[in-house]
C-alpha cells in the first residue's frame, strides 16, 4: 500500500501535468501578443521568427522561419515548418500557435512552439522534421494518471454501512 504522502504528490503531480495542455481563455478572450523570439546568427546568416505578416494580400500566421544575409539585410528564403488548421466555430486569434524559441545545434535549427511541438530545420536543405518527444511526454502523462486513477480506485476498502439494531 502506497503511503498517503506519495498519493498526494503523485496527484498533484498529474495535475501539473495537464495543467501544461489545458488552456483556459474566458469566452470572447483576444490571446496575448506572442513574445519576441531572439534570432539566430551563423555564418553570416540571420534566422529568426516572424509571428505574422500580410504577403500578397494573405496572412501568415505562426510557424515561419526566414533566413536574411547579414552582410546585405536581403531575405535569402522563407519556410513555413508548421500548418495550422482553424475550427471555423471558434475565434482564430485564440487558436494561433507561435515559435516560441529557437536556436541551433549542430547544422539544425530547433524551433519550438507554444504547444511544446520541436522541429528540426536543416539549414542546408531546409527539411523539416517534427521531434516526438512532445508526444511521448504527453502518452507517458497519461498512463500516469490512469495508474493513479486505477490504484485509486482497487485500493480503496469497501466500507459497508453498519447496521441498526433497534
Amino acid at each position: 500500500m502506497w503511503p498517503l504522502a506519495v498519493k498526494k504528490a503523485g496527484f498533484i503531480l498529474a495535475l501539473l501535468c495537464l495543467g501544461q495542455f489545458i488552456v483556459v481563455l474566458p469566452a470572447g478572450a483576444k490571446r496575448l501578443a506572442p513574445k519576441d523570439v531572439k534570432p539566430v546568427v551563423h555564418e553570416g546568416i540571420r534566422y529568426e521568427v516572424r509571428h505574422w505578416e500580410v504577403t500578397g494580400g494573405k496572412n501568415r500566421t505562426g510557424g515561419f522561419i526566414e533566413a536574411w544575409d547579414v552582410a546585405t539585410n536581403r531575405k535569402l528564403w522563407e519556410l513555413n515548418i508548421y500548418k495550422l488548421s482553424y475550427d471555423p466555430e471558434l475565434e482564430k486569434d485564440v487558436q494561433d500557435v507561435f515559435i516560441a524559441s529557437l536556436k541551433l545545434a549542430g547544422d539544425k535549427l530547433v524551433a519550438v512552439n507554444e504547444r511544446g511541438e520541436k522541429f528540426h530545420v536543416d539549414i542546408n536543405t531546409r527539411e523539416v522534421s517534427r521531434s516526438r518527444e512532445g508526444t511521448r511526454l504527453l502518452v507517458i502523462m497519461i498512463i500516469i494518471i490512469v495508474l493513479f486513477v486505477l490504484y485509486g480506485h482497487f485500493s480503496r476498502k469497501q466500507k459497508r454501512p453498519k447496521s441498526r439494531r433497534a
